[in-house]
């Protein structure tokens, strides 16, 4: 059976390319706003729904003027595949509102308050240690790309505090999954508590994410207060803020181990 996977890897850019990624973020994130307001335009004047194959082909006009030449200078994907989620964004307003689902109308993005992130297609390869990115060039990864395999598809980059991470969707060939026999438990991960199970189960908070939180300042849970409001963080504070996500993030498979029966096989 065919099935997307994704793997997940840190990466090592060099000065130049931390400045490839974030302007290619910074253009995804401007081809989103543009093609809002193109769209909130167009159908407040002349009742138009257009389309991200339209918006692609006025952008490609767009770019041939000297004000929009700034475009060459990144992927042509990172603005094509923003257009494409501002139509999905539309596609899920609209069936939501006729299935009565609440679902939010696409706002717009701004810089520090979003996330920097964007999309790439096309020639995409995973070499030893290495994500080669159009346009950006062979990016090191912090991890061994070793058990990577399949078709790519497409691969999102995107910053959590000072780090830059690739999430590759790759197409594998997997077996047909075996149904689950047994008892079934419900996990919610919390603040006070890390998490909380159904049967009322409490998994205390590892010492990692208690130390990541202590250096940064902040409770267990929560993150730093802001310098100057609007959501900008202190730059000291940055590094304890990924730590604290990823603190988070690699202990929940230790933690959750116990209630599955998972045991180290001995060696």
């Amino acid at each position: 059976m065919l099935v997307h996977q994704a793997f997940c890897y840190e990466l090592a850019p060099t000065t130049r390319q931390a400045a490839a990624l974030a302007n290619h973020a910074g253009a995804a994130r401007w081809a989103w706003n543009w093609g809002l307001s193109v769209r909130q335009k167009a159908f407040r004047r002349r009742r138009q729904t257009m389309t991200a194959i339209e918006l692609h082909r006025l952008l490609n006009r767009l770019k041939r003027t000297p004000r929009y030449g700034w475009l060459y200078e990144v992927s042509k994907c990172a603005p094509q595949e923003a257009l494409r989620d501002l139509d999905r964004a539309y596609v899920n307003y609209l069936r939501g509102h006729k299935s009565g689902r609440r679902v939010g109308l696409p706002r717009f993005k701004k810089r520090g308050r979003c996330a920097d992130r964007f999309r790439l297609t096309g020639a995409i390869r995973v070499e030893a240690s290495v994500v080669v990115l159009p346009r950006i060039g062979r990016v090191a990864t912090k991890e061994p790309t070793g058990k990577f395999g399949g078709r790519i598809l497409s691969v999102t980059c995107r910053r959590e505090a000072d780090r830059w991470y690739a999430a590759l969707t790759v197409e594998v060939e997997r077996p047909d999954p075996v149904p689950v026999v047994g008892p079934v438990i419900g996990v919610d991960r919390g603040i006070s508590r890390f998490a909380v199970c159904s049967d009322g189960t409490t998994i205390q908070v590892p010492g990692r994410w208690s130390t990541a939180c202590a250096g940064c300042g902040a409770a267990p849970g929560q993150w730093p207060a802001s310098s100057r409001g609007r959501g900008t963080v202190p730059g000291r504070c940055w590094g304890w803020r990924g730590r604290i996500g990823g603190s988070a993030t690699s202990a929940l498979t230790p933690c959750t181990r116990p209630l599955r029966g998972w045991r180290k096989p001995s060696r």
